[in-house]
């Protein structure tokens, strides 16, 4: 489901890379443009928690607005 963090919207989902289908790795984010399918940025890494994974992307979402990310 996605969240909106000022002008981003943002989803956190389970990360399942190809070499682990049986098992869910942890947590990961994907930033889109606010209310749009245009993807800003997606996470590098995955999270232990799908708490972490939120908190990451709305750091991330601060680097975006100040021209860092």
């Amino acid at each position: 489901m996605r969240k909106t963090h000022s002008y981003y919207d943002y989803e956190v989902y389970e990360y399942w890379p190809d070499c682990h289908r049986d098992k869910c790795l942890g947590y990961a984010y994907t930033i889109y443009k606010k209310e749009t399918d245009k993807i800003v940025r997606e996470s590098e890494e995955w999270f232990d928690s799908e708490a972490q994974a939120g908190f990451a992307a709305i750091g991330h979402i601060s680097l975006l607005e100040n021209g860092e990310g």
